[in-house]
């Protein structure tokens, strides 16, 4: 079949693009920023690594035969920064929930949906971000900014308080 019949018959919905799509061009524009400012370290590839076995482990599927996966970045890095009293950094934070929550997911929907229709075997997307703007994609590096904002306010008010 032609590659481009392929992506028009298993195009994604507008709501599985909106929720990867407007995560995705953050991201790739905060991780880009990083790596040009030099401010990316070894560290933080680290925990992006260690964050991505996390979220393989964690993931489970339901009876619906739908995949579940778990911020694991957002949990490892906030459990760090809480741990050894360090700000968190939101847009880092956002770019490896994000990454974190996506790389299982498109594991799943390559390994799941061709098992139940070998017709959309091409479409290894198939099943990403179909809740939309409700989708954990879209939500979860959300949620993490919004984590690291109280996070950093509440280290801050301590951190000032002591002083």
């Amino acid at each position: 079949m032609n590659e481009l019949l392929d992506f028009y018959i298993f195009r994604p919905e507008h709501h599985a693009l909106v929720a990867v799509t407007i995560p995705a061009i953050l991201s790739l524009f905060i991780v880009s920023y990083r790596l040009a400012c030099r401010a990316l370290t070894a560290s933080d590839a680290g925990l992006l690594m260690a964050s991505l076995a996390l979220s393989f482990l964690t993931g489970f599927w339901d009876d619906e035969g739908s995949y579940h996966g778990y911020p694991a970045y957002l949990m490892l890095v906030g459990m760090l920064a809480a741990w050894r009293k360090h700000l968190l950094r939101p847009d880092l934070l956002f770019a490896g929930t994000f990454l974190s929550t996506l790389i299982p997911d498109l594991y799943a929907a390559w390994w799941a949906y061709p098992l139940e229709d070998p017709s959309i075997a091409r479409a290894f997307y198939y099943g990403v971000g179909m809740a939309g703007f409700g989708d954990g994609l879209f939500l979860y590096p959300l949620l993490a900014v919004l984590v690291a904002l109280v996070f950093n306010w509440r280290l801050r008010s301590e951190l000032d308080g002591a002083v």
